[in-house]
């Protein structure tokens, strides 16, 4: 493996890291008694771009391996939610909006997890649905934690900004769960048949 190679493998794992490192400090920063606004604010502003920055790392210097294409997803998806958990704390989003996105996550997992025990072998290439689903979770959480770092306090369920993101996920998190069900059972059934 030459330098660059390794070089960019250890930034984009070490980038996908931190971005999973940062979930529970940024819970700890926002459930204080006197929530810490600006530095969560900044906090997931940075970990939210290590997402970006890993990507761009491994497609530029040719940085991917079955590690980070494990540790990325998983990474997103805790920082996605401990951020949703504390936005349901705040009232800002639904039990059932926060178990849709739980179960739509555990569901996309535990089905790459079955196919790959039955030795199916894929590539994870993602819907364009899935990366709008990530962008609008990070941008929603982006927007009150921005709110809150200049008003120091979370924004109102009622915002319009609000109801127009809730609404967003909630189209989001179905009709991704739809794509990769459907990609999932399609696999599924080829490998059936060819067996």
């Amino acid at each position: 493996m030459g330098d660059v190679l390794m070089w960019s493998v250890c930034v984009v794992n070490g980038l996908s890291l931190l971005r999973w490192l940062a979930s529970p400090l940024l819970v700890w920063m926002l459930l204080r008694p006197h929530p810490l606004w600006v530095g969560a604010f900044w906090l997931f502003t940075g970990a939210a771009l290590t997402d970006f920055l890993d990507g761009a790392v491994a497609r530029r210097f040719g940085g991917q391996t079955d590690v980070g294409a494990i540790l990325d997803p998983v990474a997103d998806k805790c920082l996605a939610l401990a951020l949703f958990y504390l936005l349901w704390s705040w009232q800002l989003v639904s039990p059932w909006l926060l178990g849709a996105m739980m179960a739509r996550d555990v569901l996309i997992l535990g089905g790459g997890a079955a196919l790959k025990a039955q030795g199916i072998t894929f590539v994870v290439k993602p819907f364009f649905v899935g990366k709008l689903h990530t962008a609008l979770q990070f941008f929603f959480a982006f927007l009150c934690l921005g709110y809150g770092a200049c008003f120091a306090m979370a924004p109102s369920p009622a915002f319009g900004w609000v109801r127009v993101c809730l609404g967003g996920l909630w189209l989001t998190t179905l009709t991704s769960l739809f794509f990769y069900i459907r990609w999932g059972g399609q696999l599924w059934m080829t490998s059936s048949r060819a067996a």
